[in-house]
């Protein structure tokens, strides 16, 4: 049997084998068999490791009764070097048992040498089946890469939605970058104020060629990357060592048609013998939108943050502004309106009127009078009562549920409080809350039955306010007009003011319960909720 007749001739065969004379006679059958060997002997562990390391090889042949040197030590070598080469016993006769146990180890054909004609065929044979290894465990590879690129197609997919954190973004892409190619180093650029780059994140930068992202040709390169948004392929020459090269790939991280830095990717193997160029700029592409994402989220943040400081200031300063009203009509109209009652009653006691129609206009003045001083009292309580400036928000809340008994309401009141204080803007939002909830109940729900708990446990608050009436469907409360929604608005506003978080569930014709949960820190202070991220 012979090579066929479109395969390479040539055959590149190591022998190992300590007869000159038998490795002649080995090499005669094989140019009979139609091949052009070029071979080397060897007959030491040391010979065979060397000649292994400085070529490569097709074949290995071996001698089975060599003294230091043998079959078992041959493949346990091969293996060592991970080497998928055939290896042949050509020797004399060593029996059947010793021959099968050979190839069970891993020698892939034992050749007597006194039938050498068997040898041709054989080689053609194991360096076909070799070649077949090869291109199988190449297509495995490639199958593996390809796969390995997918994943990270999907998983750099994934970085839209899982996260908005602009570092986590720079550096999970390089790390789905370096796990899909053998690049040895990625950096991520961007240019500051005076559109000088500047690392914002790398890995592997540590084994990087010192300064060779500082060369002419890499500097010319990237900034030509920044000004055109076109990525680059190049090779960069190591400047201490003439020959070396590096393979190197610039690609432009654009965010609404605007280039927002560099994407630096430096490997040992030129990027441009697969299909890696189109997969690196498929996740630069993906990952440049996750972080526009990002942007667009901190810019919105950032609006949020001051809309909340804002609607903060508001009512704080609207508060600020009751409170001052409120003690400008207790100091001022109700003070008169008091004065003026008991100095009513005092003339009615003194001077008696002299008849009937007198007096009536006397006692109904009296009464007008009186009924200021009530509604004086209510409006102060509305604005600022001063039990919440002076008790705390238990008591003000005590007195609202005690305002509904007098007037005839269902109320059942549960509270479970502490003696300190809470701070100021939480005992503010939470009365507001209680007042908003029953100025509800009294206009809208049609019911007399109403439940307020309020509870001070642990690092927190939670206030309740539950009632039976007639309750609403979620779709009636989006569609309500805004001055229908403008209560439930400031509920949440408020709360959200001070760190809380507010559920309002209902049920058509069940009633409505609001629930507040708000955390009380240990400074005693409030937080503004914030939120915001830097790309820098």
């Amino acid at each position: 049997m012979v090579p066929e007749a479109h395969v390479d001739k040539t055959l590149r065969i190591l022998i190992v084998e300590d007869s000159e004379d038998d490795a002649l006679l080995l090499l005669r059958q094989l140019r009979r068999s139609g091949y052009e060997p070029v071979s080397r002997r060897v007959d030491t562990p040391e010979s065979m490791e060397s000649a292994l390391d400085q070529e490569d090889w097709d074949v290995v042949t071996t001698d089975y009764n060599m003294p230091r040197f043998g079959p078992r030590e041959a493949l346990s070598l091969l293996k060592r070097k991970g080497l998928d080469l055939p290896l042949i016993v050509v020797s004399g006769q060593v029996g059947e048992e010793v021959a099968v146990s050979l190839m069970k180890e891993g020698v892939h054909d034992y050749v007597s040498k006194s039938s050498l004609s068997r040898l041709g065929p054989a080689v053609v044979r194991e360096v076909r089946e070799a070649k077949v290894r090869r291109e199988g465990e190449q297509a495995q590879e490639q199958l593996r890469q390809s796969m390995d690129a997918l994943l990270a197609i999907y998983e750099a997919s994934q970085l839209l939605s899982s996260t908005l954190e602009t570092e986590e973004i720079g550096t999970r892409l390089l790390e789905i970058m370096r796990r899909i190619s053998n690049l040895t180093t990625a950096v991520i650029s961007v240019p500051d104020e005076h559109r000088q780059l500047r690392v914002w994140r790398a890995i592997g930068f540590e084994v990087l060629w010192h300064r060779v992202r500082y060369t002419p040709e890499a500097q010319a390169a990237l900034y030509g990357v920044l000004e055109t948004g076109e990525y680059q392929l190049l090779e960069l020459q190591q400047p201490d060592h003439p020959g070396e090269s590096l393979s190197t790939l610039y690609l432009p991280l654009r965010m609404r048609e605007r280039i927002h830095g560099v994407l630096e990717i430096y490997g040992p193997e030129d990027m441009t013998q697969s299909n890696m160029v189109e997969i690196l700029v498929s996740l630069t592409s993906k990952a440049a939108s996750a972080l526009e994402n990002a942007r667009i989220y901190r810019e919105l943040a950032e609006r949020e943050s001051q809309l909340q400081e804002l609607v903060g200031k508001l009512i704080t300063a609207q508060e600020e502004e009751r409170r001052r009203v409120a003690y400008d009509v207790h100091d001022g109209m109700t003070q008169l309106a008091v004065a003026s009652y008991q100095h009513l009653q005092a003339f009615t006691s003194y001077h008696p009127s002299g008849s009937l129609q007198s007096q009536e206009l006397l006692d109904r003045a009296t009464e007008l009078v009186r009924q200021t001083v009530e509604e004086s009292r209510k409006v102060i309580a509305n604005l600022r009562p001063t039990a919440l400036d002076d008790f705390g928000l238990a008591a003000a809340t005590r007195l609202q549920v005690e305002a509904l008994w007098e007037e005839g309401w269902e109320v059942t009141y549960e509270e479970s409080v502490r003696d300190e204080r809470m701070p100021y803007m939480v005992e503010t939002v939470l009365y507001r809350v209680v007042q908003e909830a029953l100025v509800n109940v009294r206009k809208h729900v049609q019911t007399s039955r109403i439940h307020v708990e309020l509870e001070h446990k642990g690092e927190a608050v939670r206030l309740r306010v539950r009632d039976w009436g007639r309750g609403f469907e979620a779709t009636e409360e989006a569609a309500a007009g805004p001055g229908e929604r403008v209560g439930i608005s400031g509920m949440r506003e408020r709360v959200a003011l001070v760190g809380g978080e507010i559920a309002i569930e209902s049920e058509k014709d069940e009633g409505t319960s609001i629930t507040v949960y708000v955390p009380l820190p240990e400074s005693g202070t409030i937080p503004v909720r914030q939120a915001g991220l830097n790309f820098e």
